[in-house]
């Protein structure tokens, strides 16, 4: 079933004075060099003022395509130079893909549960989306039985594969082969969304990028989450034979780039100790989200109906009832109440699914933050809305 309408978008990142929130994907930024940053904004402002505060051509500067550069050769990502397009963070490159590819009534197959602002991106293009489960696994029969039950062939196939949002799961190498393999053989394009592949808490390198498996594939990236998501700086990898089609829609949105923006985050990567900061992202993460498994753990017990996965990386902690009757949306209210927000499960899906689920993001939060939030939390839970009668 194809389900044109969806709940309204939640609201992740204003939150009322007192209340925890579990809700919005925000990094921790405790962990940015404020002074360096700040003294390299002063100087690049008293040098060329003039010129970074002014319209710009479009493109992408030297300095922010070796910082780009860096960053995809850390991810393991084939990258070129020729190959960039800037976007204002990743959710514009999603925004100029669906303008590129999704023409009205096109099918996109999108892995459910999935990102909310890709399913907003190809709706807003008028697409048609085909949910791909991968809750339970993937086999080569189950992904070629999802993909050929689409009212006709995609035109692509999304997927956030490393620390996915919402369920924080990754795919390991046999299920990146099985879709790209699928993919090639129906002749469907990959979008692959990377937003949390260098946040790994161990530190070590993520399965091999699609962008390797299948050359065709669209790759985006930005430095929302592994350096200040206030820049709003993302990318587009594209092959050559897309490339100018994105880039043409990508001006028609931005005009001209941020190159204030752009000067901070290239000087950064050029100067400063870019990989010394994803490793303090990588561990202040790890903490926390090793305090919330285990404030659930504590709080919740065995009986309690919810299950959740053990993070390895990232920022999600995704939770499932085993009541399927339950819909998350309906203990907002109670959660408000306590003092404590969260995502339901059913904003990560195109067909209203998953309602029996929430998203947890741990961080923006530090562990004894955390606690009061999960015990907070476990109070709105246990309690079910109350039915008025008439």
């Amino acid at each position: 079933m194809i389900r044109e309408d969806t709940a309204s978008s939640p609201d992740l990142f204003s939150t009322k004075p007192g209340t925890i929130s579990f809700a919005g994907g925000m990094p921790n930024l405790s962990v940015l060099p404020w002074e360096q940053i700040a003294d390299d904004a002063h100087r690049m402002l008293l040098l060329g003022g003039a010129t970074i505060l002014q319209y710009t051509t479009p493109g992408i500067s030297k300095g922010l395509a070796r910082a780009i550069d860096s960053v995809m050769a850390a991810s393991g990502v084939p990258a070129d130079p020729r190959s960039v397009i800037p976007t204002a963070g990743s959710q514009m490159g999603l925004a100029a893909i669906a303008q590129s590819f999704a023409r009205e009534g096109q099918v996109i197959a999108c892995e459910a549960p999935t990102y909310p602002g890709a399913l907003a991106a190809f709706r807003a293009a008028g697409a048609r989306i085909v949910s791909i489960d991968i809750t339970g696994g993937l086999t080569e029969e189950s992904l070629a039985a999802q993909l050929d039950a689409a009212p006709e062939r995609p035109a692509l196939y999304y997927t956030n594969p490393n620390f996915h949002n919402p369920t924080g799961a990754t795919h390991d190498r046999v299920s990146r082969e099985l879709i790209a393999a699928a993919c090639a053989d129906r002749g469907v394009r990959i979008v692959e969304d990377d937003p949390y592949g260098l946040l790994s808490f161990d530190g070590e390198p993520t399965p091999v990028p699609f962008a390797e498996l299948a050359p065709s594939t669209i790759y985006l990236g930005t430095f929302s989450k592994i350096f200040a998501p206030g820049l709003r700086i993302g990318w587009i990898s594209a092959p050559e034979d897309v490339r100018a089609r994105l880039a043409h829609v990508v001006e028609s949105m931005t005009l001209s780039p941020a190159p204030l923006n752009h000067a901070i985050a290239a000087g950064f990567f050029a100067l400063g100790d870019w990989k010394g900061l994803v490793a303090d992202y990588r561990d202040t993460y790890r903490r926390q989200g090793a305090a919330m498994t285990r404030a659930l753990a504590e709080t919740f017990g065995d009986a309690s109906g919810w299950t959740w996965n053990e993070p390895g990386g990232g920022f999600y902690v995704w939770l499932t009832h085993d009541d399927v009757s339950l819909d998350a949306r309906d203990l907002l209210p109670m959660a408000a109440t306590e003092g404590v927000s969260f995502v339901p499960g059913a904003f990560f899906s195109a067909q209203d699914d998953y309602r029996n689920c929430l998203r947890l993001c741990f961080s923006a939060n530090s562990p004894d933050k955390t606690e009061e939030g999960i015990a907070r939390l476990a109070r709105a839970l246990s309690a079910r809305p109350v039915e008025v009668a008439p």
